[in-house]
């Protein structure tokens, strides 16, 4: 589980947790997402197409929507309020 003391112990701008997922009805197609911890122990989720490698998504990806994280990362309430917007 993410919490605000694990997003506190990592190193600014370090990608957490990757993956890939076509569960979600908001994308309507299969994706790779990755989870990246912010300069302020904040974080933030990008996503873009299956054939992209992680290190592109992390640097050109669209921002995934917190509601849609949350359900991609388990997160303290805590941890989930840091989600940069």
């Amino acid at each position: 589980m993410l919490t605000i003391e694990s997003l506190k112990g990592m190193s600014p701008n370090k990608v957490f947790s990757f993956g890939q997922s076509s569960d979600l009805d908001y994308f309507g197609h299969e994706f790779k997402w990755v989870a990246v911890r912010g300069g302020i122990h904040d974080w933030a989720m990008y996503y873009h197409h299956i054939d992209k490698d992680y290190d592109f998504i992390a640097r050109c990806g669209d921002k995934v929507p917190q509601h849609i994280a949350c359900k991609l990362i388990e997160a303290s309430e805590d941890a989930a309020n840091m989600y940069r917007n």
